[in-house]
């Protein structure tokens, strides 16, 4: 519309009685008498038309930013494995060793805020009670022990009750029960063949 109204004006002003500068704005233009200058609105709205397109040509345009982040491509395609995944998330992720297990789950539920939204990997014992995911190993304290687990969300294919599971997943808030928790958000969730820990997991 700018444009549009810009070359509108301009068509109006390019005529004789404006003087060789052809525009009503110029400071030169008393020199062609009080009968060469263009009426106040003329100017008025010549004006507002440069400082409008002034003013667009200044501001970025939303379609570019839009554009580019439509063209960014996606790190992993639809068909991605679960270990491109891993790979990609490697950097960012935090391998719970499996004698740091018991004192990461406590700084879970006793200082969660300082662990939301950090990717964590852990193995344990899948285990399910009423209904809720648990990701379980034994806590031992002497000759006693204990199950020290933490729920688990988005499990998508459910291994087998009591199989020994790495768990790759985002820690977050969730309700168990009538309880809002720490669990962990599963992302990648793997069998694999040795257990990380020699005596068996409580459940």
């Amino acid at each position: 519309m700018c444009a549009a109204l810009c070359a509108a004006l301009a068509a109006c002003s390019g005529q004789d009685s404006l003087g060789p500068k052809g525009s009503a704005l110029s400071s030169e233009a008393g020199d062609s008498g009080a009968d060469s200058k263009a009426p106040q609105g003329q100017k008025d709205t010549e004006k507002d038309s440069q400082d409008s397109q002034s003013a667009s040509e200044e501001e970025p345009n939303p379609k570019d930013s839009e554009g580019s982040v439509k063209d960014m491509e996606p790190l992993l395609g639809p068909d991605a494995t679960d270990e491109e995944l891993l790979e990609v998330l490697k950097e960012e992720t935090t391998v719970v060793a499996d004698a740091d297990y018991a004192a990461m789950i406590r700084s879970f539920q006793e200082d969660t805020n300082n662990h939301v939204g950090k990717i964590y990997q852990i193995e344990g014992t899948y285990v399910v009670e009423d209904g809720i995911p648990y990701l379980s190993r034994a806590d031992v304290d002497g000759d006693t022990q204990k199950p020290c687990r933490i729920p688990l969300k988005y499990v998508m294919e459910e291994p087998e009750e009591g199989a020994w599971i790495r768990v790759t997943g985002i820690l977050n808030r969730g309700e168990v029960g009538t309880k809002v928790v720490p669990l962990l958000e599963v992302t990648v969730l793997q069998l694999p063949k040795t257990p990380g820990q020699a005596e068996p997991p409580a459940q």
